[in-house]
């Protein structure tokens, strides 16, 4: 199982990676990690007052859930078990479960 982000920016610019991701208090911190290394490309520092347009879909199988923060696009996609409902319910379950 693994979780992969995207983060597309104006005029399609787009980050890829693994993510790690933690939420202290109203702040959603997500770190894009290099694919072939794992080390830390991007870190973004997410107010979750700022998230909005939040979907939840499939992908090809996997869970997918996306949203928009200050004009960039944040797509999180899972192909495991477990990860997905963790991410939903308990990491962002402040600005998910006011959305979907």
């Amino acid at each position: 199982m693994f979780e992969y982000v995207q983060v597309i920016a104006p005029q399609n610019k787009v980050t890829v990676g693994y993510v790690d991701y933690s939420l202290n208090d109203d702040e959603l911190l997500v770190k894009v990690l290099d694919l072939k290394n794992l080390t830390n490309k991007q870190t973004y520092h997410l107010s979750l007052k700022e998230i909005s347009d939040v979907s939840k879909e499939e992908y090809q199988g996997w869970k997918k859930i996306e949203f928009i923060h200050r004009g960039l696009e944040f797509v999180f996609i899972w192909s495991g078990f477990g990860e997905y409902d963790y991410f939903k319910r308990d990491a962002l379950s402040q600005i998910v479960d006011n959305h979907l």
